[in-house]
């Protein structure tokens, strides 16, 4: 069968190097590696100052509330990458129709996206309940807070989705830096006095400030 397969020149595989081929891969992975080091450096530092200021038991009420929120990140991540390349090939082929067409699913996913961030706030306290005991039911008070952060992040989806499609890609580094700057700073203010709620409100604005600028 191997054999067979080698005549067909099948398994006969040529390595070869271009140059073309790796400036525009570098040209994406280069502004995507630096946003995500810079986005993940910056959004950490939230449990830095709450354990700093008050403690372990602060970071695990957050920490909690965050992992929860990630339900609407993971649903907003596998829609993004099931859609990445049909959408591109969609733009290749027809841009106008496929920008209308783009619209009133941007808009319907983010009414979803919408909906599942109440459906989770409301139930925060029963789903917190569900895993945790009651050492950790503050985490109900910050959840809304984390999940609307993560429905902000989702909105931004589909518009980055085109951006790309464009190579408008090199700002993204400098918008992570400015946005979660931001929630750094507000990190600092807000949690001596606010505890968790302070970090939850810190993160919704970072968030919100990325999402409305990739927007504009």
């Amino acid at each position: 069968y191997t054999i067979a397969l080698r005549k067909a020149d099948i398994l006969n595989v040529r390595f070869t190097f271009n140059v073309i081929i790796l400036k525009r891969i570098l040209h994406f992975a280069i502004p995507a590696f630096s946003t995500t080091v810079l986005a993940s450096s910056l959004t950490y530092l939230d449990r830095i100052f709450l354990n700093h200021f008050h403690g372990a038991k602060e970071v695990g009420i957050f920490s909690l509330a965050s992992s929860v929120a990630m339900i609407i990140s993971f649903v907003v991540d596998a829609v993004s990458m099931a859609l990445m390349p049909t959408l591109m090939n969609m733009l290749a082929e027809d841009y106008e129709g496929s920008i209308k067409n783009l619209k009133k699913f941007d808009l319907l996913f983010c009414c979803s996206l919408f909906f599942l961030g109440i459906v989770i706030i409301f139930s925060s306290e029963l789903l917190i309940r569900l895993l945790s005991n009651n050492n950790y039911q503050s985490s109900a008070h910050v959840l809304p807070l984390v999940a609307f952060a993560y429905v902000f992040g989702g909105f931004y989806k589909i518009v980055s989705s085109v951006l790309s499609f464009h190579s408008i890609v090199k700002f993204y580094p400098a918008l992570t830096i400015f946005s979660f700057s931001i929630t750094a700073l507000l990190n600092y203010l807000l949690i001596p006095r606010y505890h968790e709620l302070g970090a939850g409100y810190s993160f919704a604005v970072g968030v919100l400030i990325y999402s409305m600028v990739l927007h504009i």
